[in-house]
């Protein structure tokens, strides 16, 4: 059973603190030449802060974005509840930092700075620019071909219900639905006893784009009838079941959409 969340926590969320506070001191980003440097406070600015490689690279995200189920003591082996930090480092992009995309370079204000808008699941243009997708219509159905772009981890990542959504539908002649199709691109999961008596969630497939092509075919008798083919990503809240129809979801951002006459 979750926790009810403080009030003051819920509503402070992720603030500069949760970054820019490292063991009592206030952190910012190095400067061009490496290692520690004490900086004077900016004019008007309230406090000095010191720069420091630490906030530069990969470590700074992975404490929230890397992390195992807080039940490992009841597992033999502990697993990654959210496992961005590693996806990452098997990336075709493992040598470019977070920050890269996440917290682009802005000319806003005085001088060239990081965005901290943290781009993510939520901006449709980030999210749209993850993959392209094509479809083709198949003799036995239809065929949807996610190509990653320039991904640093796997697609979705973060929280650990999110995930694609890939359908197909067959569309009758006064457009109602004759058949579907659907899969979902995930980490799948598997409700697992423990010797303590607790039901946990372990993970037995993961089909998310990340180097590679995704190719999904979905099987329909489509006969001459088109086909309609949608991809959205999903943030999943909550599964409820073991059923993947049944989850809740909290927002969704189509990806692409499309009709497949049948060839002449």
């Amino acid at each position: 059973m979750a926790l009810p969340v403080p009030e003051a926590a819920a509503q402070l969320g992720v603030a500069c603190v949760t970054c820019h506070v490292v063991g009592g001191q206030l952190l910012a980003a190095s400067r061009p030449s490496a290692g520690r440097q004490p900086d004077l406070p900016a004019k008007g600015a309230p406090h000095a802060v010191l720069r420091d490689a630490r906030l530069d690279g990969n470590a700074a995200c992975s404490g929230c974005h890397e992390f195992a189920f807080p039940d490992r003591t009841a597992r033999r082996t502990p697993e990654l509840m959210q496992s961005t930090v590693t996806e990452h480092a098997r990336s075709p992009r493992r040598d470019q930092a977070c920050a890269g995309c996440h917290m682009p370079l802005t000319a806003a204000g005085a001088a060239p700075h990081r965005s901290h808008a943290f781009l993510g699941g939520h901006d449709d243009a980030l999210v749209k620019s993850a993959v392209d997708v094509r479809a083709e219509r198949r003799h036995d159905g239809a065929r949807i071909t996610l190509t990653p772009r320039e991904l640093g981890h796997a697609f979705p990542t973060g929280d650990l219900f999110r995930r694609l959504e890939v359908s197909a539908e067959v569309i009758g002649p006064e457009w109602q639905v004759v058949a579907r199709e659907k899969r979902y691109l995930t980490r799948h999961w598997e409700r697992q006893p423990s010797p303590f008596g607790l039901v946990l969630r372990s993970a037995t497939k993961d089909d998310r784009p990340l180097d590679g092509e995704a190719v999904i075919d979905l099987p329909l008798d489509a006969q001459s009838l088109p086909i309609a083919w949608r991809v959205a990503y999903q943030r999943v809240e909550h599964p409820r079941s073991d059923s993947d129809e049944e989850g809740k979801i909290e927002g969704e951002i189509e990806l692409s959409s499309g009709i497949l006459e049948m060839k002449p």
